[in-house]
């Protein structure tokens, strides 16, 4: 048996490889769980302009050359999958972790720490594989030649638990050395044969120009238990190198690869081109092309018999994705071509395109474009339907890796592609490389990690099934199983319009944004302080990194309402409903029954008095949405909670505003006339009832004109005359009052003109502007 021969070899070679091994001092096998999923962020190549480097992100599952980074297991129902954490430290190292998610419960597991690195090089990102006896093997790759690679075996098949270092060795010139060196690596196992792993090895002086530069020469290794393996045997030495991404069909293994100039200046990896693909189907002892020529390796000149299309002629760069088959065993390449490897629109167009073989000749076709070399996605070829979960849309880093994630659907073979879904909307990061997992399963389709394009932050890991709903994995776990959260996909703000902001009251905000930076810098996890910091973000329009300054300080306050409240207003920003509205429940569920609390303002009134509350806030904005949703009766309940709760004039007049409309909508006539009445107003305030008009009000005085508007005490053609351009958020406000007063009173045609000059207005942030977007929508 395969582990009583992994026994006798462990005992026979631990001196020869555990010294070569741990004399490096680098990585630490730790077989530790960890308490939730935390990827590496990484760069590298500074550019000294907007973009700061060539590439970088959250790289968890980087680079598109190692595969897989997740398998499925029918005999248990899991999906293992491994990734590139981070540690705590400071300056975080990566970490090799394992975990799984059962497809029985719909849980991931507290993922293992296998090994720590000691580097943040995500070139050194693990994969694995499973033998046929259900033992998971993890393979720790390097960059290079400056770090050693590492093999890992499970202790029991199908357990994750722990993991015993494998003292690996390979033949070379006949002899039994350490197999402790391997970059890029595509492992895969075959139950007859072992293990094939496609593999990058770098050797120097054999360039003509620059001959300490290393040539990136791919090809293959064998192994029929994973301790012994054979000799490399090169695939390609044109050039500068390659690099190859592949996939598996039955007993076929392919290979898609580039090739890399060899370059007086710079280097030639910058400047890669060319497609090839060639594959095997006796588990390496032949290869040929697509068209079943033998190709004899090593490959040594640019122009052979593997070759798909020349880009050097066209001066591409060529950046290969993936390589998936066709039912009847046919390949289909996806990869992105440019002008150049630096980042920018001066590179583009970034064009990605399928290669597909149709038995005779290879057809080239587009897909669609995006705007970074890196941005990388996945290919599905599903009997007659072709998929690819990509980074095609732009993320809020422009210009950077990745970006948002986009399902995209052929249904004629490649010719054309449709986009179905967008899955991943209004992020604060780029999410980067959706990797598809070998022996894929419906319920975990896609594996990445999300990271700010421009500088180091916290990197989340993500799956998606074959829907394309999208669930992100918990960075703090307290069981040893946990539901992954749903990241609701609803059709959010495609486009944000920042706010108009005058340049002294710019210089003023921004000074202010960095003073609560600075201090939360200084306490990265004090409430109030992440708090301050969202706020001042939002204020500058930078809603979507503000949800996800409230979202990392979850983390450490999960039950802390204001920060659930807070996301909550800046998701209804975004148009994010649904995930507004689920976190304004979840913070009135926090308070309920409990005291409430003065909210402090963030951009103060003119008497610099704060008017409303936390609790009162929530239950304003919980009400708002509902009532953008078009669910008024839902909407009331909690309106006239606020409403007996006023503690003065100006939130009373606010809340009695939306109430009225609510009213209005429900047919409820008489309680709609009571609050124009003020009947419920002593009885609230405890003062005696006035009109509307000479309530004392600090800052919420178009409301209350509204308010007499619906009263009759107002004129509607004195108002109109007001709100020709509603460029301020007052006149946005009285716009969308008049608008309402129309199409309460029949007027339909007036309330839809004056929606649509609200719409024409600058005020996209303002709650105006919001309701006006879906009254025109629905009326």
């Amino acid at each position: 048996m395969i582990f009583h021969h992994y026994a006798r070899a462990k005992t026979q070679l631990i001196g020869l490889s555990l010294v070569a091994f741990w004399s490096f001092g680098f990585a630490q096998t730790l077989n530790q769980p960890d308490d939730g999923f935390r990827g590496i962020w990484y760069y590298i190549g500074k550019t000294n302009n907007e973009y700061v480097h060539k590439y970088s992100g959250g790289l968890g599952t980087y680079p598109s050359n190692h595969y897989p980074f997740s398998v499925y297991a029918p005999a248990v129902q899991k999906t293992f999958f491994c990734y590139g954490g981070a540690s705590k430290d400071s300056v975080p190292s990566l970490l090799h972790e394992v975990a799984y998610f059962d497809h029985r419960t719909k849980q991931v597991s507290r993922p293992t720490i296998v090994l720590n690195k000691k580097t943040d090089d995500a070139h050194d990102n693990p994969v694995l594989n499973m033998d046929s006896q259900g033992f998971i093997w993890l393979f720790s790759t390097s960059h290079g030649t400056e770090r050693p690679s590492y093999i890992h075996r499970s202790r029991k098949p199908y357990d994750i638990s722990a993991f015993d270092l494998v003292p690996a060795t390979r033949l070379k010139n006949g002899q039994k050395v350490p197999f402790d060196n391997f970059s890029y690596l595509q492992i895969y196992h075959q139950p007859a044969n072992g293990f094939l792993g496609l593999m990058t090895h770098y050797e120097r002086g054999m360039l003509k120009y620059g001959k300490n530069k290393p040539r990136r020469t791919i090809g293959f290794i064998t192994s029929k238990n994973g301790i012994e393996w054979s000799d490399i045997q090169n695939i390609g030495e044109i050039e500068e190198g390659h690099y190859q991404t592949s996939g598996t069909y039955k007993e076929k293994i392919g290979t898609a690869f580039n090739m890399h100039p060899d370059t007086e200046k710079d280097a030639g990896l910058d400047y890669r081109t060319n497609l090839y693909y060639i594959e095997t189907r006796d588990f390496g002892k032949t290869w040929q092309n697509a068209n079943g020529q033998t190709i004899k390796l090593p490959l040594t000149t640019s122009d052979n018999a593997a070759l798909v299309k020349d880009y050097r002629a066209e001066k591409q760069n060529v950046y290969i994705s993936d390589l998936a088959y066709t039912t009847d065993g046919r390949p289909v390449l996806l990869y992105v071509t440019s002008k150049g490897p630096e980042p920018g629109p001066q590179n583009g167009p970034y064009l990605w395109h399928t290669a597909s073989w149709d038995g005779k000749s290879w057809q080239i076709a587009p897909v669609t474009e995006s705007d970074h070399n890196y941005d990388m996605g996945s290919l599905y070829v599903e009997n007659g339907l072709w998929r690819i979960v990509a980074t095609t849309q732009t993320g809020p880093q422009a210009y950077n890796t990745g970006g948002e994630i986009v399902l995209w659907e052929s249904k004629n073979a490649g010719k054309s592609w449709q986009k179905v879904q967008q899955m991943t909307q209004n992020s604060a990061f780029n999410h980067s490389y959706p990797r598809k997992p070998l022996r894929v399963h419906p319920d975990f389709y896609a594996f990445w990690a999300d990271g700010h394009g421009r500088q180091p932050s916290e990197s989340s890991l993500y799956f998606s099934n074959q829907k394309g709903e999208v669930f992100r994995l918990p960075r703090q776990m307290k069981t040893a199983t946990v539901t992954p959260e749903k990241v609701l996909a609803e059709a959010c703000a495609t486009v944000v319009v920042p706010p108009v902001i005058g340049e002294q009251a710019r210089k003023d905000m921004e000074a202010k944004w960095a003073a609560a930076k600075a201090d939360w810098n200084r306490r990265p996890t004090d409430a109030d302080a992440i708090i301050w910091y969202g706020r001042r973000t939002a204020y500058l329009g930078r809603y979507a990194e503000a949800i996800e300054i409230y979202t990392n300080g979850l983390r450490h306050h999960p039950n802390d309402a204001r920060l659930y409240r807070h996301r909550g207003h800046r998701y209804l920003t975004l148009r994010c409903l649904d995930k507004a509205i689920a976190d304004f429940k979840k913070a009135y569920a926090l308070t309920r029954g409990k005291p409430d609390e003065t909210e402090p303002d963030g951009m103060p009134n003119a008497k610099g008095i704060p008017t409303s509350t936390l609790q009162s806030n929530i239950r304003y904005h919980l009400g708002l949405c509902l009532y953008l949703k078009g669910e008024f009766g839902q909407a009331i309940p909690y309106y006239e909670e606020d409403l007996r709760a006023a503690r003065n004039v100006d939130m009373y007049v606010a809340t009695a505003n939306w109430l009225y409309l609510c009213y209005r909508r429900t047919n409820q006539a008489q309680k709609a006339q009571d609050l124009l009445d003020l009947k419920l107003f002593r009885a609230i305030l405890g003062t005696e009832p006035q009109t509307i008009a000479a309530l004392p009000l600090i800052e919420n005085m178009d409301y209350q004109r509204i308010l007499m508007l619906h009263q009759s005490s107002l004129s509607p053609d004195a108002v109109r005359a007001e709100v020709t351009q509603p460029n301020s958020l007052s006149n946005a406000t009285m716009t969308l009052g008049l608008a309402n007063y129309y199409l309460l009173n029949g007027k339909t045609t007036e309330g839809k003109e004056l929606y649509q000059r609200l719409l024409g207005g600058n005020q996209w942030a303002s709650f105006a502007y919001i309701t006006a977007e879906i009254e025109a929508s629905r009326n």
